[in-house]
């Protein structure tokens, strides 16, 4: 497997652990054990859907992944790495990707965490982080088309 697989990989199998470890899963399941339980006493509530939610956060995912997808790519192609933060580990392909995937579960799960006591305050935050990567996928292409210019 390439780099691209391991990466892409490395970012779905953390996303997919964060999920299951927040409660999105689980969740449904004590509330079917309960109603189970209790034998119809208590009637079955509707959930508000968390559509907007989990769409940003996969969203999230996958702009982080293009963005380091991107920056391997103009590296190898001569570009210099514009953030002095990552400047320091970009050239070791496995910190990077380590480091970048640890960075992105780490927001997902402050961000989860946030979403318990307020659930606009992290969906404006994921949406200001894709709009903040989105911009960042945009330059990095930028760089890539002058480079094959």
């Amino acid at each position: 497997m390439n780099w691209h697989g391991r990466l892409i990989f490395c970012l779905v199998f953390g996303f997919t652990v964060l999920i299951g470890k927040n409660g999105f899963t689980q969740e449904k399941f004590s509330q079917e054990v309960l109603l189970k339980e209790s034998k119809g006493i208590i009637k079955p509530r509707k959930q508000p859907s968390d559509w907007l939610y989990k769409s940003l956060a996969v969203n999230y995912v996958a702009l982080n992944t293009l963005d380091l997808i991107t920056t391997f790519y103009s590296l190898d192609r001569g570009a210099k790495e514009a953030n002095p933060i990552a400047r320091a580990f970009i050239r070791n392909r496995p910190l990077a990707i380590l480091i970048k995937g640890g960075v992105t579960g780490g927001v997902l799960f402050a961000l989860a965490q946030v979403k318990k006591e307020n659930k606009k305050a992290a969906q404006i935050t994921l949406g200001v982080l894709n709009i903040m990567y989105g911009l960042v996928l945009r330059n990095n292409i930028g760089v890539i088309l002058q480079l094959n210019k």
